[in-house]
């Protein structure tokens, strides 16, 4: 690896890696070739090569491009909300609906399974005389709501069961794929009590930096922020930012999002 970033010629890192005395040239280049193109070699290559790059430009350049990175970095690359659908919204008569056929087979397996344990044991505690109530035995599911349950589907907004707002499922990215920006924004992994938490570098601060970097925040007119609070027809609280300079405005709304106005 170290040896072809080096050179930047895969024959000449294939002879350098492995003993190929006895080799013909043109086989030499061919198992050269033939092992970068190998997507784990590629992928090991570029990885190498963004390591290399950001140890070598951390100079003004480079820092300037890194700060403009996570400033600009799209947070949902890392982790994001999404509201889905319910098994009832997108079933027929907004029944309980089935991804397939074989999911409601097993389904309705289990549920015989579980009636038949049930009564089972019912009727081994009436052989011995033990008093006990009617059997109770559990519905078994029904496909009358169809098959084709889509878990990524958005909600139905007229659907009785959930009323138009699904439920909210979090994702989390696999960080191992994260390239770029998304990768500069990514600050690791907290295990809390609550669960998993993703941590990323300040971006409103990136963004504060590249601004004192270029003049914006000298160059700017005068700021001037009215923050309302209030209640508004609905009953709902409402706030409303005030801001003549776009970089502040950016900045109010992120803290606001963090809860932080």
């Amino acid at each position: 690896m170290l040896a072809y970033l080096e050179t930047g010629n895969a024959t000449e890192a294939y002879r350098r890696a492995y003993d190929v005395g006895r080799m013909l040239t043109s086989t030499i280049s061919n198992n050269a070739w033939t092992l970068m193109q190998k997507p784990e070699i590629k992928q090991r290559v570029q990885d190498a090569r963004e390591a290399t790059v950001s140890v070598a430009t951390i100079d003004r350049a480079g820092v300037l491009a890194l700060i403009t990175e996570i400033a600009t970095a799209d947070a949902s690359q890392l982790s994001e909300v999404q509201v889905r659908c319910c098994r009832h919204c997108w079933g027929m008569g907004y029944h309980y609906q089935w991804k397939n056929d074989a999911e409601f087979g097993f389904a309705l397996a289990e549920a015989i399974d579980r009636n038949a344990r049930k009564q089972s044991e019912w009727e081994k505690n009436r052989d011995i005389g033990m008093t006990q109530g009617p059997l109770e035995l559990d519905p078994l599911p029904v496909d009358v709501g169809g098959y084709g349950f889509d878990v990524t589907g958005s909600p139905n907004p007229e659907c009785p069961k959930c009323l138009g707002e699904g439920h909210v499922k979090t994702i989390f990215k696999d960080t191992r794929k994260l390239r770029g920006a998304a990768k500069r924004l990514f600050a690791g992994v907290k295990v809390t009590k609550d669960g998993i938490e993703i941590k990323q570098r300040d971006q409103a601060h990136a963004l504060s930096l590249l601004a004192k970097e270029f003049n914006i925040a000298k160059d700017a007119p005068a700021v001037q922020v009215t923050n309302q609070v209030g209640i508004n027809a609905q009953g709902a609280q409402q706030v409303t930012v005030v801001s003549v300079d776009p970089l502040e405005a950016s900045r109010q709304y992120q803290e606001l999002m963090k809860g932080a106005i």
